[in-house]
């Protein structure tokens, strides 16, 4: 339905590889980094987002990891829900 979307505070663990990219995917994500650096990779750029960093994540264009060895926090929200 348009208007819904959903918000959930995660935690991601040390090392933690991420989903998978799907191309196919119609959900748009919208990540603000509560703690932590948070890996996303947009198309062929690699981004490192610290705490307070923002970044939308376009559906089927991104994904995003963990890649180091503390926790990372983040605030996720999809559209539509």
């Amino acid at each position: 339905m348009d208007g819904f979307f959903s918000m959930m505070e995660t935690t991601l663990a040390p090392r933690f590889e991420g989903p998978v990219l799907n191309h196919a995917g119609a959900l748009v994500g919208t990540l603000y980094v509560l703690e932590g650096t948070l890996s996303i990779e947009l198309g062929d750029e690699q981004i490192e987002a610290g705490p307070g960093a923002f970044a939308q994540v376009p559906a089927g264009k991104a994904t995003f990891a963990n890649r180091s060895a503390q926790e990372v926090r983040v605030l996720n929200l999809i559209a539509p829900a």
